[in-house]
């Protein structure tokens, strides 16, 4: 299991840059490549985690930024080390 799937995440706004990146890759498939009706115009259902995994791989700085924006948990490098730091929930 990796650290990704450990961490809570604030699931909105993952989904809210996941579906601008999706609109971002239509408009290009669409307007660049002119491939009208290739690519069914629906929703597309994602994962958010694979999502997040896939951006903090291969995603710019800007966009690995973004994405650890969206993260509730607290996270340490120590070492060289990342660390999942665990916290009490108070409500």
């Amino acid at each position: 299991m990796q650290i990704i799937d450990k961490i809570d995440v604030d699931e909105i706004k993952l989904e809210n840059k996941m579906e601008r990146e999706i609109m971002r890759y239509r408009k290009f498939y669409y307007g660049v490549l002119n491939q009208d009706g290739k690519i069914e115009k629906r929703p597309i259902d994602v994962d958010i985690k694979n999502y997040a995994k896939y951006v903090l791989v291969e995603g710019s700085r800007d966009e690995k930024r973004e994405i650890l924006n969206c993260l509730r948990s607290k996270l340490e490098l120590k070492d060289k080390t990342l660390y999942l730091k665990i916290t009490g929930k108070n409500k």
